[in-house]
């Protein structure tokens, strides 16, 4: 009771003034308490949002560890057997062991490939056979035919769905460097990750690929949208996935209105908090992001109860006072416990991390530093990073670092490191400063990751696409876009370019008699003789089989001139392709004699400028050039002239 005489005093003696400073007070009591339950709210979102990617988590199965062993258990010979086509794929074991690889992905679809790409065997709700289909030129199916595992979202080929494909080898045995004898390939259907979206009661979930475009959501609107972060190159991984890059290119996605890296973000006029989580999807996926916006409710609808107990607090307005100080205090001290916790996470984390002071000398490094360069924490403390320089970058490079850094407060980027060992590595390197509140520069932390995995994988896929596995050479894909590249630079300057259609003649005999081995051997010797025989700016491409192109461009300006010079290159290359041929079989079949052998090869030349005419006619005109050389005798050169028919001769 004493307590309240003491409020009644002090409402008495102070009057209205009073009034309005205890209201003011219980305004910012309300204000701290609020930041501390939001504090609180926050740290308890964090949970629900690692909870609830757990969910998706747990569908999928780390791609180191799929393959033989998780589908048949320890039975790895039945795998083998099985891939090699030496078990049925109609038999209960592997029946069962599809059933039960689908319930670790939302029960979908599983399948096993064998070392050809053709299905073995399949399992799937959608009740469709897809035993006998070759899938051999689905992206994620070639990397893993190459010992990759993979994480790629397509449209089915055999059941035109959304979803995401992963894929793994199959090894004969436990050594990871053998070659792949199938391929154990899941899809997860899109559609039942959408329903799972849609059950977040905060907002919008979305599910973002790696190339940032928007795969799954609780919003039918959003689907195939992309994040501010896209990268237009990763993007292209998209459109190259027939059905699924057809549906993205008609939909022209728009940019989705938020980024990852922001805290807030404004959608239809509601605020909302954005939670970003990185799910691990495989070494080769690149970070799958699950974002969930969270809706945000003006403090002020929370404190509804508020309201009354502010009328009430004028009552006891000094017991608020200090509970005003109590708060501030407790709010304090969650920020400061929650920052250290935060900082410590960061600076033991899988990513290398260095910090600076000013003047760019080392004062700290974390574990993951010393795994990735090799130097232990007091060999660099101390030193300037520049201990750790490539010598790739030349010093403009550094130059425009620095003066994003300094312009925009950060700068993030690829970089070439060396490691104490002396190796030369990739890196993803961002560089921040650290300023004091009065905006003094304090030091610079830098936070980098080893990428040479990634960059290895991204030049296998390249090989993949624009070159020929056999000799090297281009393939036709990439003579196209030469091709393409030099009609434009001869309507540009006024230069004849020509193009040389070969084909070696006879070669069919090599194979019939020596096998398929022997005529690999001998493509070989003529991709090598070819490209001995023109510039290095010309383009020597294998058409396929046996057929060869030399594309020469810049020649003269004078058809005439020009034609003289096709010539004597085409029969320098005819001379160079007549030579005897010694092929001598690999150390692994060195019981097998040398084979000597004569080929020649039939050449057809066209001219071309690039004004009067489509790559695809010009192709055509050597290609009947060609078959004008083989039915002229073989081994011999013929330019195209439209005056005379089309003959072809079989070998």
């Amino acid at each position: 009771m004493r307590f309240f005489y003491w409020i009644d005093r002090y409402a008495k003696t102070y009057g209205l003034f009073s009034t309005a400073l205890v209201i003011l007070a219980l305004v910012l009591v309300a204000d701290e308490a609020e930041r501390g339950f939001e504090a609180d709210r926050n740290v308890q979102l964090a949970e629900k949002l690692v909870s609830y990617a757990s969910t998706l988590e747990n569908g999928t199965v780390n791609s180191r560890a799929m393959g033989a062993a998780i589908l048949f258990g320890q039975e790895n010979a039945a795998a083998k057997q099985l891939a090699l086509g030496k078990l049925p794929p109609d038999t209960p074991q592997v029946a069962s062991a599809l059933t039960n690889l689908r319930a670790l992905f939302f029960n979908d679809v599983a399948m096993l490939l064998d070392q050809h790409g053709v299905i073995v065997a399949y399992s799937g709700q959608d009740n469709v056979n897809g035993t006998g289909h070759d899938v051999s030129f689905r992206p994620y199916v070639q990397i893993a035919m190459h010992g990759f595992p993979s994480v790629y979202p397509a449209v089915g080929f055999i059941n035109p769905m959304r979803g995401i494909f992963l894929a793994a080898p199959v090894r004969a045995g436990p050594d990871s460097s053998s070659k792949p004898i199938g391929v154990v390939v899941v899809r997860i259907n899109a559609t039942k990750l959408d329903n799972l979206l849609k059950t977040w009661e905060g907002g919008t979930a979305v599910l973002l690929s790696p190339q940032g475009v928007v795969f799954s959501s609780s919003r039918e609107d959003w689907l195939l949208r992309i994040s501010g972060e896209a990268d237009e190159q990763r993007l292209k991984q998209i459109r190259d996935s027939r059905q699924f890059g057809a549906a993205f290119d008609q939909s022209a996605p728009q940019s989705l209105p938020f980024t990852l890296t922001a805290a807030e973000t404004e959608i239809d006029g509601t605020r909302y908090i954005v939670h970003s989580h990185p799910l691990e999807w495989g070494d080769q996926a690149g970070d799958w992001n699950l974002v969930l916006l969270d809706k945000r409710e003006p403090w002020w609808t929370q404190w509804k109860p508020l309201g009354l107990a502010g009328l009430a607090g004028l009552l006891v307005a000094l017991m608020l006072f200090w509970l005003r100080t109590m708060a501030r205090n407790a709010v304090l001290q969650h920020d400061t416990h929650r920052d250290l916790a935060i900082a410590a996470a960061t600076f033991e984390s899988r990513e290398g991390v260095v910090i600076t002071d000013a003047n760019g000398i080392i004062l700290k490094v974390n574990h993951a530093f010393s795994e990735i360069t090799g130097y232990p924490s007091d060999e660099v403390i101390g030193k300037n990073p520049s201990i750790l320089a490539s010598g790739r970058h030349d010093a403009e490079f550094f130059a425009r670092m620095w003066d994003v850094i300094k312009h925009e407060n950060s700068w993030s980027g690829e970089i070439w490191n060396r490691r104490k060992s002396g190796e030369i590595y990739p890196e993803q390197l961002t560089i921040t400063p650290i300023f004091e509140d009065n905006g003094a520069l304090v030091s610079y932390v830098g936070i980098f990751s080893d990428i040479t995995q990634r960059k290895a994988t991204e030049q296998e896929i390249l090989n993949l696409a624009f070159y020929d596995a056999l000799t090297g050479l281009p393939n036709r894909r990439l003579l196209n876009e030469r091709l393409a590249h030099a009609m434009a630079s001869g309507r540009r300057d006024g230069h004849f370019g020509a193009l040389m259609f070969m084909d070696m003649d006879k070669f069919k005999q090599l194979n019939d008699t020596h096998g398929h081995s022997m005529g690999d051997l001998l493509l070989v010797e003529v991709a090598h003789r070819i490209s001995g025989c023109v510039r290095e700016s010309d383009t020597v491409a294998r058409f396929g089989g046996d057929e060869f192109v030399v594309l020469l461009g810049d020649l003269d300006t004078d058809r005439d001139r020009s034609a003289l010079q096709a010539g004597t290159a085409a029969e320098k290359i005819r001379a160079a392709l007549a030579e005897p041929y010694a092929l001598k079989p690999s150390q692994d079949n060195a019981r097998t004699a040398t084979v000597k052998y004569h080929c020649s090869s039939s050449i057809g030349v066209v001219l071309f400028s690039g004004r009067s005419a489509s790559a695809e006619e010009i192709l055509k005109w050597a290609d009947i050039a060609m078959y004008q050389a083989k039915a002229d005798g073989r081994n011999t050169v013929r330019f195209y002239s439209p005056q005379k028919p089309k003959q072809q001769q079989s070998e």
